[in-house]
Protein backbone atom coordinates (compact mmCIF):
# COMPACT_ATOMS: atom_id res chain seq x y z
CA UNK A 1 0.00 0.00 0.00
CA UNK A 2 1.41 3.67 -1.00
CA UNK A 3 2.35 5.86 1.75
CA UNK A 4 0.53 9.27 1.40
CA UNK A 5 -0.92 12.24 3.55
CA UNK A 6 -4.15 12.42 1.51
CA UNK A 7 -7.33 12.14 3.67
CA UNK A 8 -8.65 9.82 0.54
CA UNK A 9 -8.25 5.92 0.93
CA UNK A 10 -5.37 4.98 -0.42
CA UNK A 11 -6.97 1.42 -1.00
CA UNK A 12 -10.54 -0.15 -1.41
CA UNK A 13 -11.10 -3.64 -0.58
CA UNK A 14 -13.94 -5.74 -2.11
CA UNK A 15 -13.29 -8.94 -0.36
CA UNK A 16 -16.27 -11.30 -0.81
CA UNK A 17 -15.56 -12.85 3.10
CA UNK A 18 -16.56 -9.34 4.24
CA UNK A 19 -20.31 -7.85 3.83
CA UNK A 20 -18.78 -4.32 3.50
CA UNK A 21 -16.00 -2.68 1.15
CA UNK A 22 -13.21 -1.91 3.76
CA UNK A 23 -11.72 1.59 3.36
CA UNK A 24 -7.76 1.75 3.72
CA UNK A 25 -6.50 5.22 4.83
CA UNK A 26 -2.20 5.65 5.53
CA UNK A 27 -2.44 9.18 7.35
CA UNK A 28 -0.64 10.84 9.87
CA UNK A 29 -0.88 9.59 13.49
CA UNK A 30 -0.12 7.57 16.48
CA UNK A 31 -2.49 4.31 16.50
CA UNK A 32 -4.57 1.92 14.27
CA UNK A 33 -8.19 2.87 14.06
CA UNK A 34 -11.20 0.75 12.45
CA UNK A 35 -14.68 1.54 11.97
CA UNK A 36 -18.21 1.05 10.13
CA UNK A 37 -19.75 4.58 9.18
CA UNK A 38 -22.06 5.10 5.75
CA UNK A 39 -21.80 1.70 4.36
CA UNK A 40 -18.01 1.07 4.74
CA UNK A 41 -15.09 -0.24 6.98
CA UNK A 42 -12.59 2.16 7.36
CA UNK A 43 -9.23 1.07 8.48
CA UNK A 44 -6.69 4.32 9.56
CA UNK A 45 -2.90 3.21 9.64
CA UNK A 46 -0.22 5.26 10.84
CA UNK A 47 2.45 6.35 8.24
CA UNK A 48 5.44 4.56 10.34
CA UNK A 49 4.23 1.32 9.54
CA UNK A 50 5.97 -1.64 7.46
CA UNK A 51 4.46 -3.15 4.61
CA UNK A 52 4.47 -6.39 6.78
CA UNK A 53 2.75 -4.36 9.61
CA UNK A 54 0.34 -2.86 7.19
CA UNK A 55 -1.18 -6.53 5.70
CA UNK A 56 -0.92 -7.92 9.48
CA UNK A 57 -3.38 -5.16 10.60
CA UNK A 58 -5.11 -5.68 7.19
CA UNK A 59 -6.23 -9.19 8.01
CA UNK A 60 -6.81 -8.14 11.99
CA UNK A 61 -9.81 -5.50 10.14
CA UNK A 62 -10.95 -8.42 8.04
CA UNK A 63 -11.56 -10.92 11.34
CA UNK A 64 -12.93 -7.85 13.38
CA UNK A 65 -15.69 -6.81 10.37
CA UNK A 66 -16.32 -10.78 10.30
CA UNK A 67 -17.30 -10.33 14.10
CA UNK A 68 -19.31 -7.46 13.87
CA UNK A 69 -21.66 -8.47 10.91
CA UNK A 70 -21.90 -12.00 12.90
CA UNK A 71 -23.04 -9.98 15.86
CA UNK A 72 -25.00 -7.39 14.11
CA UNK A 73 -25.97 -8.80 10.47
CA UNK A 74 -27.91 -5.75 9.32
CA UNK A 75 -24.17 -3.99 9.20
CA UNK A 76 -24.35 -5.30 5.79
CA UNK A 77 -25.68 -2.79 2.95
CA UNK A 78 -29.16 -3.14 1.51
CA UNK A 79 -29.28 -5.12 -1.20
CA UNK A 80 -30.28 -2.60 -4.52
CA UNK A 81 -33.75 -2.59 -5.66
CA UNK A 82 -34.95 -2.88 -9.12
CA UNK A 83 -38.32 -0.98 -9.99
CA UNK A 84 -40.98 -1.95 -12.50
CA UNK A 85 -44.04 -0.13 -13.26
CA UNK A 86 -47.49 -1.76 -11.27
CA UNK A 87 -44.80 -2.87 -8.02
CA UNK A 88 -46.83 -3.53 -5.06
CA UNK A 89 -45.49 -1.79 -1.77
CA UNK A 90 -46.23 -2.19 1.93
CA UNK A 91 -46.26 0.22 4.36
CA UNK A 92 -47.33 0.29 7.94
CA UNK A 93 -49.10 -2.47 7.00
CA UNK A 94 -50.44 -0.58 4.35
CA UNK A 95 -50.90 -1.66 0.38
CA UNK A 96 -49.36 1.11 -2.48
CA UNK A 97 -48.88 0.86 -5.88
CA UNK A 98 -46.46 2.04 -7.96
CA UNK A 99 -46.72 3.91 -11.31
CA UNK A 100 -43.62 4.18 -13.51
CA UNK A 101 -43.77 6.07 -16.43
CA UNK A 102 -41.00 7.62 -18.98
CA UNK A 103 -40.88 10.96 -20.37
CA UNK A 104 -38.69 13.21 -22.22
CA UNK A 105 -38.52 15.73 -19.77
CA UNK A 106 -35.07 15.81 -18.59
CA UNK A 107 -36.37 16.52 -14.86
CA UNK A 108 -37.54 13.57 -12.63
CA UNK A 109 -40.41 13.94 -11.15
CA UNK A 110 -43.53 12.66 -9.15
CA UNK A 111 -46.71 12.71 -7.06
CA UNK A 112 -48.62 10.75 -5.10
CA UNK A 113 -52.64 9.96 -5.51
CA UNK A 114 -54.86 7.37 -3.91
CA UNK A 115 -52.35 4.92 -2.67
CA UNK A 116 -50.50 5.29 -5.53
CA UNK A 117 -46.79 6.70 -6.01
CA UNK A 118 -46.66 8.33 -9.50
CA UNK A 119 -42.58 8.51 -11.07
CA UNK A 120 -41.77 10.02 -14.25
CA UNK A 121 -38.66 9.32 -15.23
CA UNK A 122 -36.15 11.19 -18.49
CA UNK A 123 -36.25 8.55 -20.69
CA UNK A 124 -32.85 9.61 -21.97
CA UNK A 125 -31.33 8.54 -18.73
CA UNK A 126 -29.50 5.00 -18.43
CA UNK A 127 -31.43 2.15 -16.74
CA UNK A 128 -29.37 2.09 -13.74
CA UNK A 129 -29.61 5.86 -13.55
CA UNK A 130 -33.29 5.56 -13.88
CA UNK A 131 -33.37 2.95 -11.10
CA UNK A 132 -31.16 5.73 -8.68
CA UNK A 133 -33.74 8.16 -9.53
CA UNK A 134 -36.68 6.39 -8.53
CA UNK A 135 -35.08 5.37 -5.10
CA UNK A 136 -33.87 8.62 -4.08
CA UNK A 137 -37.20 10.10 -4.83
CA UNK A 138 -39.55 7.27 -3.50
CA UNK A 139 -37.33 7.59 -0.46
CA UNK A 140 -39.21 11.32 -0.30
CA UNK A 141 -42.25 10.90 -1.39
CA UNK A 142 -43.19 7.90 1.33
CA UNK A 143 -41.36 10.01 4.15
CA UNK A 144 -44.39 12.53 2.85
CA UNK A 145 -46.67 10.02 2.90
CA UNK A 146 -46.14 8.42 6.20
CA UNK A 147 -45.27 11.00 8.19
CA UNK A 148 -49.10 11.51 9.57
CA UNK A 149 -49.47 8.05 10.09
CA UNK A 150 -46.03 7.31 11.94
CA UNK A 151 -47.08 10.46 14.34
CA UNK A 152 -49.98 9.03 15.14
CA UNK A 153 -48.77 5.55 15.78
CA UNK A 154 -46.17 6.96 18.25
CA UNK A 155 -48.61 9.58 19.81
CA UNK A 156 -50.57 6.49 20.54
CA UNK A 157 -47.35 4.39 21.75
CA UNK A 158 -46.34 7.52 24.02
CA UNK A 159 -49.61 8.08 25.73
CA UNK A 160 -50.09 4.44 26.23
CA UNK A 161 -46.80 3.46 27.83
CA UNK A 162 -44.75 6.97 28.46
CA UNK A 163 -47.07 10.44 28.32
CA UNK A 164 -43.71 12.13 27.55
CA UNK A 165 -43.41 15.19 25.68
CA UNK A 166 -41.69 14.75 21.96
CA UNK A 167 -40.32 17.90 20.35
CA UNK A 168 -40.47 16.68 16.40
CA UNK A 169 -40.66 13.57 14.31
CA UNK A 170 -38.51 12.81 11.57
CA UNK A 171 -38.54 10.24 8.77
CA UNK A 172 -35.14 9.79 6.71
CA UNK A 173 -33.60 7.12 4.35
CA UNK A 174 -30.80 5.79 6.51
CA UNK A 175 -28.78 2.79 6.60
CA UNK A 176 -27.00 3.06 9.86
CA UNK A 177 -30.17 2.75 12.39
CA UNK A 178 -33.65 2.41 13.09
CA UNK A 179 -34.10 5.26 15.04
CA UNK A 180 -32.53 7.53 17.39
CA UNK A 181 -33.99 9.91 19.59
CA UNK A 182 -32.04 13.17 20.93
CA UNK A 183 -31.82 15.06 23.94
CA UNK A 184 -33.70 17.53 22.65
CA UNK A 185 -36.63 15.24 22.00
CA UNK A 186 -36.41 14.91 18.55
CA UNK A 187 -37.68 11.19 16.92
CA UNK A 188 -35.97 10.04 13.97
CA UNK A 189 -36.74 6.82 12.13
CA UNK A 190 -35.64 5.42 8.81
CA UNK A 191 -38.21 5.29 5.99
CA UNK A 192 -36.69 1.19 5.66
CA UNK A 193 -38.53 0.55 8.78
CA UNK A 194 -41.97 1.42 7.68
CA UNK A 195 -41.30 -1.78 4.90
CA UNK A 196 -41.23 -3.98 8.50
CA UNK A 197 -44.09 -5.63 9.89
CA UNK A 198 -46.33 -3.18 12.46
CA UNK A 199 -45.20 -5.36 14.95
CA UNK A 200 -41.63 -4.83 14.64
CA UNK A 201 -42.25 -0.59 13.86
CA UNK A 202 -43.81 -0.49 16.99
CA UNK A 203 -40.86 -2.00 19.42
CA UNK A 204 -38.33 0.29 16.93
CA UNK A 205 -41.09 3.54 18.36
CA UNK A 206 -41.06 2.25 21.73
CA UNK A 207 -37.22 1.48 21.44
CA UNK A 208 -36.70 5.50 21.45
CA UNK A 209 -39.68 6.78 23.10
CA UNK A 210 -37.62 5.06 26.21
CA UNK A 211 -34.68 6.74 25.57
CA UNK A 212 -37.01 10.02 26.88
CA UNK A 213 -36.80 8.68 30.10
CA UNK A 214 -33.08 6.71 29.47
CA UNK A 215 -30.76 8.12 27.24
CA UNK A 216 -28.27 5.10 27.16
CA UNK A 217 -28.71 1.43 26.76
CA UNK A 218 -28.55 0.30 30.54
CA UNK A 219 -30.34 -2.42 32.20
CA UNK A 220 -32.71 0.49 33.18
CA UNK A 221 -33.53 1.12 29.83
CA UNK A 222 -34.44 -2.18 28.79
CA UNK A 223 -36.37 -2.98 32.05
CA UNK A 224 -38.53 -0.06 30.36
CA UNK A 225 -38.38 -1.53 27.08
CA UNK A 226 -39.71 -4.76 28.70
CA UNK A 227 -42.41 -3.40 30.40
CA UNK A 228 -43.84 -1.77 26.94
CA UNK A 229 -43.06 -4.72 25.23
CA UNK A 230 -42.66 -7.93 26.67
CA UNK A 231 -41.70 -9.79 23.40
CA UNK A 232 -39.22 -7.05 22.47
CA UNK A 233 -36.23 -9.18 21.68
CA UNK A 234 -38.54 -11.19 18.91
CA UNK A 235 -38.54 -7.96 17.37
CA UNK A 236 -34.76 -7.22 17.79
CA UNK A 237 -33.76 -11.13 16.42
CA UNK A 238 -36.32 -10.31 13.40
CA UNK A 239 -34.52 -6.72 12.29
CA UNK A 240 -30.91 -8.80 12.78
CA UNK A 241 -32.67 -11.48 10.78
CA UNK A 242 -34.71 -9.70 7.74
CA UNK A 243 -33.33 -6.19 8.66
CA UNK A 244 -31.02 -6.38 5.27
CA UNK A 245 -34.01 -6.97 3.02
CA UNK A 246 -35.44 -3.87 4.11
CA UNK A 247 -34.86 -0.84 1.37
CA UNK A 248 -36.45 1.75 -1.01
Amino acid sequence: MPKTKSSLPVQIIEDPQIPLPLYIYVEPRRNVRISISKGNANLRLPLYLSSRQQTEYLQWAKDWIIKKYQKQPSLALPESKVYTDGDELTLMGQSFQLNLNTHDNSILKGNIKDNKFHIYVPQSWPAEEQQLGISILLRKMIAKRMRSDMIDRVIQLNRLHFQKDIKALRLKYNTSNWGSCSRQKNLNFSTRLLLAPLEVIDYVIIHELAHLIEMNHSSKFWDIVERADPSYRSKEKWLKDHGRNLNI
